[in-house]
């Protein structure tokens, strides 16, 4: 996958040698997040968080609840059954004072195509990871590592 600098409409190509991803090529992706099996792939496009196998055909789509910004999602983990999938976003702030944005991180549920888990991160968050069965995200946060459960 490679990205052109600019708006992401266009932008976001996937080349591959391997002929069973060629009808990938034209998929309007800004940025891969992960291979949830060897046959299928999330990226983020336009607000929302896609899936897709192989041939093309989406598996998954669901709305991220971050207005576009100058940065795309992040991955952060999937869980090992790969029924879950954390990303985190920058999110505008509604009171804006000093930086206008925070990250917040996103657990989609992959077989029910919902959000189960929402949080906003501190400004000084350096890393995140999601358990291996999904139910725990670490945060680490002002020099601590948080652990919180995730339904």
């Amino acid at each position: 996958m490679y990205t052109v600098t600019g708006a992401c409409t266009g932008s976001g190509h996937i080349v591959s040698e391997q002929h069973r991803w060629r009808s990938l090529d034209n998929i309007p992706a800004c940025d891969p997040l992960a291979f949830i099996t060897p046959e299928s792939l999330a990226y983020a496009f336009d607000e929302h968080l896609v899936v897709v196998d192989s041939t093309g055909k989406e598996l998954f789509q669901a709305g991220i609840p971050a207005s576009a910004t100058f940065q795309a999602p992040s991955f952060v983990g999937l869980s090992e059954d790969h029924t879950r999938l954390a990303i985190t976003a920058l999110k505008k702030k509604t009171l804006a004072s000093g930086w206008p944005y925070h990250r917040e991180v996103f657990i989609y549920d992959l077989l029910s195509h919902h959000i189960i888990f929402k949080r906003a991160l501190e400004s000084d968050s350096a890393a995140w990871a999601l358990s291996p069965d999904g139910h725990q995200l670490a945060i680490i946060s002002q020099g601590s590592l948080l652990l919180i459960p995730v339904p």
